[in-house]
């Protein structure tokens, strides 16, 4: 995943994710761990969760307990987004 001028890589692996979280932006190293055990929408919905943290980090949001809070509210609103508009991406990047 490109994030600004950051590759990040996603993997998806429980050896790398604390038991109390489905997964983890590790801004320094550019990477993007999921937990397996999750739905299919689950893991979608963690991953732009993820990925919005990532974009806060390029952005310099740097209040972690707004940045939580904030990220918690929007990935599944995003998600949404784009799951009930799937034309919206290819439209925004033509």
């Amino acid at each position: 995943m490109v994030v600004g001028p950051y590759e990040y890589r996603v993997v998806v692996d429980d050896a790398r994710i604390p038991p109390d979280l489905y997964g983890l932006c590790d801004k320094g190293r550019h990477t993007i761990s999921l937990h397996p055990d999750q739905s299919p929408i689950r893991l979608r919905s963690t991953l732009v969760h993820e990925l919005l943290h990532a974009l806060c980090d390029l952005t310099g949001v740097d209040d972690d307990k707004a940045e939580e809070r904030i990220v918690t509210v929007l990935a599944p609103a995003l998600l949404e987004l784009f799951r009930t508009n799937p034309r919206l991406i290819d439209w925004l990047t033509e």
